[in-house]
């Protein structure tokens, strides 16, 4: 414990850090410029001189000045008195470890000194996570793991993929994205009109780095679940209007010809490797959760919002477009901001108990569970010993 130790607290950039130190007759004010891992690059003062550059290799070992470009001229190797290092863990200036929460890391060997401690973190769909000591996958390039426990994006803000289905007169009245979209961890896609969004949605669902938000309608035809565009080609004879829609079938293509005949189209369906999906819209059917149970991927989570209760006849109320809008604000915001996953999940509930059709429940987010493999073995033949093969014989 120390006992009567000053606390000097300065702000570099973002960064707090605290010393014992006695604080500097002369302080000064010095901000930091980090890469998309986080780690501080570019070290200025209040003018815009650069005091200190540093860069570091793939697993953050630093680079020292000299070393090719990096000279002591343009700042490298300068001392900045900065504790923050690669991907801001904090470096132990003796062991040259750096202090990753959980554990610590050893940069010049790109391996924890000590395993794991989530258990969770080891999935069998990634042979990469049965390595206790591995650092973020073998990919420190695109990824950092800012508590020692399971690999993320650089910053501990998730990168937010947004898809919203919604036309511009639905969309009014409600919390624009717009002001989320100014943010460099969150990315906003407006569906148009005319269009299908589904390519465009499953690359985000597939990419393991993203969390994604759907704001769609509802789909009530073959295959029920969710409403992902639609498209009208205009003919000689008519019109051809197609929808597509992820639903109890997979991703489902309506195909209405120009004398009103129906056809439908399946296609193979992807499965989801996105971090955290939520998926609001007014009410997907019955059986859409078992499908995204389906293709829920090992190291994914998905939510998706419940009918919001029983209206005056006892059917199961739908949500309205203005209140899915508002709750996918409040979730991507909350997702940005690196809330826990149970944060966002209070967070988007409150949003969609304020619908007028809620019947005061608190949960209307639910998660989709694991899908569970159970084999059953049947038919198994018994051989009589005279045909078992037989051991070979041990010569003497």
């Amino acid at each position: 414990m120390v006992r009567n130790a000053k606390i000097c607290t300065s702000t570099l950039g973002g960064f707090a850090t605290n010393s014992t130190a006695a604080p500097p007759e002369n302080p000064t004010t010095r901000y930091t410029a980090t890469d998309m891992l986080g780690s501080p690059r570019v070290i200025t003062d209040s003018e815009g001189n650069v005091i200190a550059r540093r860069d570091f290799k793939p697993f953050g070992e630093e680079i020292t000045s000299n070393t090719g470009e990096r000279t002591i001229t343009a700042k490298y190797g300068a001392a900045d008195n900065l504790r923050q290092k690669f991907t801001t863990y904090q470096r132990d200036e003796e062991t040259g470890l750096d202090f990753a929460e959980a554990r610590m890391y050893q940069n010049k060997h790109g391996r924890f000194t000590a395993v794991d401690p989530l258990l969770a973190s080891g999935k069998r769909a990634n042979p990469q996570t049965f390595n206790r000591f591995v650092y973020v996958l073998n990919c420190p390039l695109v990824l950092a793991d800012p508590d020692g426990q399971q690999a993320a994006t650089g910053s501990k803000r998730r990168v937010v993929d947004v898809y919203v289905l919604l036309n511009r007169g639905e969309r009014r009245g409600t919390r624009s994205l717009d002001g989320l979209a100014q943010r460099r961890n969150v990315n906003v896609y407006y569906i148009k009109e005319n269009e299908f969004g589904t390519q465009k949605i499953f690359k985000s669902l597939q990419d393991p780095t993203r969390n994604v938000v759907i704001v769609t309608h509802s789909w009530g035809g073959k295959g029920q679940g969710i409403w992902l565009g639609e498209r009208v080609t205009k003919t000689p004879l008519g019109s051809i209007n197609e929808v597509q829609s992820l639903g109890s079938l997979g991703i489902t293509t309506r195909i209405r010809d120009e004398k009103g005949n129906v056809s439908y189209q399946n296609e193979s369906t992807p499965m989801i490797d996105s971090q955290n999906v939520f998926i609001v819209s007014c009410w997907q059917g019955r059986n859409f959760p078992r499908v995204l149970q389906f293709l829920k991927g090992d190291n994914s989570e998905i939510y998706f919002n419940n009918p919001l209760g029983p209206d005056n006849l006892g059917n199961n109320a739908g949500t309205r477009v203005t209140t899915a809008m508002n709750a996918g604000y409040e979730i991507t915001k909350a997702l940005s901001n690196g809330d826990s996953i149970d944060t966002v999940v209070k967070k988007g509930n409150a949003a969609l108990s304020k619908d007028p059709k809620a019947a005061g429940n608190t949960d209307y987010l639910e998660r989709v569970p694991d899908y569970a493999v159970s084999v059953e073995v049947t038919d198994v033949e018994v051989l009589p010993d005279e045909k078992k093969p037989k051991k070979p014989e041990t010569p003497e």
